[in-house]
């Protein structure tokens, strides 16, 4: 939720909007979805996140608790939702082209002992946005006893110095939201009818 927290922020500092909808990559596994098992491997899908809540109660700029807040909420509400997202004449729903697989298949480990290993850094994947029509989008994975965090821009909405420049701040926000004793991450709130938590 910090993560996320600051990247929202940041989106909004970069394109002077406050009310913006950021996509929220869900496993598919946390949850029994029909024709799950058709499925191989791990996968996410996008449940659309609208930190803002509306137009008259935007997120004042700077105040990282209370959009933390703010943003955990929301997600947790997209997520009791998730089911009724709209849907395109095909039946899929407008969030399929966000629909993906995170198996990288160059990562599986030779199959001599008949043990199926995978392994982070034996592949090539680089976390690709789902979509060419994606603009910004911001990956995190654990390593080690931290995270790994990987952003990637579209040329046309960002040069090299700026994509830069949005991952230095986006740190540097995380940096003050630590030091400030003000700033409380909320625990998590189990989901009615899931096992795992929200965020």
């Amino acid at each position: 939720a910090p993560l996320l927290t600051a990247y929202y922020q940041e989106l909004t500092a970069v394109t002077g909007r406050p009310d913006l909808v950021v996509g929220l990559a869900v496993s598919g596994r946390d949850r029994a979805l029909p024709d799950a098992h058709r499925v191989f491997g791990p996968f996410a899908g996008a449940v659309p996140v609208r930190p803002a809540g509306a137009a008259d109660a935007p997120l004042t700029e700077g105040e990282f608790g209370g959009a933390l807040r703010r943003i955990v909420a929301e997600a947790e509400e997209a997520r009791v939702h998730e089911d009724v997202v709209p849907r395109h004449a095909d039946g899929l729903p407008v969030t399929s082209q966000f629909f993906f697989t995170h198996l990288d298949f160059a990562a599986l480990a030779p199959r001599d002992d008949g043990a199926l290993r995978v392994a982070w850094e034996a592949g090539d994947g680089v976390f690709l946005p789902p979509s060419s029509a994606t603009d910004l989008f911001m990956a995190v994975r654990p390593d080690g006893d931290g995270l790994r965090v990987t952003v990637r821009g579209s040329a046309a909405a960002f040069s090299p110095d700026a994509l830069d420049g949005f991952v230095r701040s986006v740190r540097g926000r995380l940096v003050r939201a630590a030091g400030n004793r003000r700033v409380v991450v909320p625990p998590p709130r189990k989901r009615r009818g899931a096992g795992g938590a929200a965020l």
